[in-house]
């Protein structure tokens, strides 16, 4: 999978929405062959949570996470967190005083890093804002 593929939150979405043909008026210019659009859950007032863990061959190491309450009784919060490592297949030889201390990479490894914080404000029966915050490194 890219790179932009393994930070995404999987394991809290809605749903998920593969629309075809051009969607240029909708998603903009890049949208000429489809789009596949992903949809998280929004926050509500019921505490829920969980937290997952993945360990595996050359170190992997995954923990998923997800926290959603209420702050007062009209606005809520969920927050979603990621990290996923793992060592390379392939031993880099170089050294980092070889490189300028410049930092080096094995091929193959892996070390992203994703949240998201979403707050929903029920303004009325009718009537929601949702600010939502997405961090990826």
């Amino acid at each position: 999978m890219p790179r932009a593929a393994q930070n995404v939150l999987f394991s809290d979405m809605q749903r998920v929405e593969v629309l075809k043909g051009p969607q240029g008026t909708l998603f903009g210019k890049n949208a000429a062959m489809g789009v596949v659009n992903m949809v998280p859950n929004a926050p509500q007032a019921e505490f829920e949570s969980f937290i997952k863990g993945t360990l595996g061959t050359d170190n992997l190491q995954r923990i998923e996470g997800m926290v959603n309450f209420s702050l007062t009784d009209n606005v809520y919060l969920r927050a979603n967190f990621l990290t996923d490592t793992q060592d390379g297949f392939i031993d880099n030889q170089l050294r980092p005083e070889w490189n300028d201390e410049f930092k080096t990479w094995e091929s193959g490894a892996k070390d992203h890093s994703a949240g998201r914080i979403a707050i929903k404000w029920e303004m009325s029966d009718s009537t929601n804002m949702q600010f939502l915050m997405t961090l990826m490194t």
